[in-house]
């Protein structure tokens, strides 16, 4: 979801560079499907910025990756390989 937010923002290849915390609400993992939320906080130029929450098949959060820090990676010209 997080490069589908970047990709509406420029039409490169977005590459983790960071993760400020990653806080983890749950001993166990997660049983069932698993929904996954990413909040834009900031995007200039090359650079992006969001947050990620994870939550259960009841609702509930039991994973937060705070500070996704991404670049834009541009696409490989199809002639180079």
């Amino acid at each position: 979801m997080r490069r589908r937010w970047q990709k509406c923002q420029q039409p490169n290849r977005p590459k983790t560079t960071s993760i400020a915390a990653i806080r983890t609400w749950s001993d166990g993992a997660a049983i069932g499907p698993i929904h996954c939320t990413v909040i834009g906080r900031d995007s200039k130029g090359s650079r992006s910025l969001s947050d990620v929450v994870f939550r259960d098949a009841q609702g509930q959060v039991f994973a937060e990756f705070e500070g996704v820090e991404t670049h834009l990676v541009p696409e490989a010209d199809a002639g180079r390989a």
